[in-house]
């Protein structure tokens, strides 16, 4: 039985859609820490208390993201449906004059439509995860069968 899932997590790990989301992944960790850094360095950010909230809200995201990549590589069968819950949540940013609604709005690479007082951003990174992890899913499932 150990040889059948041994064979079945190295199919999985062999699959394109395993080595592109851990790519994505580290991508998005990249991103994620940069700007965490870059918003810390800068002393002007820190002139009220929502500024530091803002700041643990970047590090969340720091640190939810070095955990993906480590349990992707770990067990990527475990996180399958809560990879794919949260890229759904960050396929869309809104911006509000100064307030952006969005699961992650600080690290967003895609394209942004501009309406005045209104800005829509479609996160490129999340919509390529969410493909990925869901064609990771169709095979595991072929395989598990």
């Amino acid at each position: 039985m150990t040889e059948v899932n041994t064979t079945r997590e190295s199919m999985t790990k062999e699959s394109k859609s395993y080595k592109a989301n851990v790519i994505l992944l580290l991508v998005s960790l990249v991103f994620s820490a940069a700007t965490f850094i870059l918003y810390a360095i800068d002393k002007s950010n820190f002139d009220h208390v929502l500024s530091f909230v803002k700041l643990g809200y970047m590090f969340f995201f720091v640190a939810l993201y070095a955990y993906l990549v480590r349990q992707w590589v770990k067990n990527p069968e475990s996180l399958v449906k809560g990879l794919l819950w949260l890229s759904l949540f960050q396929i869309a940013t809104i911006k509000l004059g100064e307030w952006n609604l969005g699961l992650n709005p600080f690290s967003v690479i895609g394209v942004s439509l501009d309406l005045g007082s209104v800005s829509i951003t479609i996160n490129v990174i999340a919509i390529a995860i969410l493909g990925f992890t869901w064609r990771y899913k169709q095979r595991f499932k072929l395989i598990k069968t």
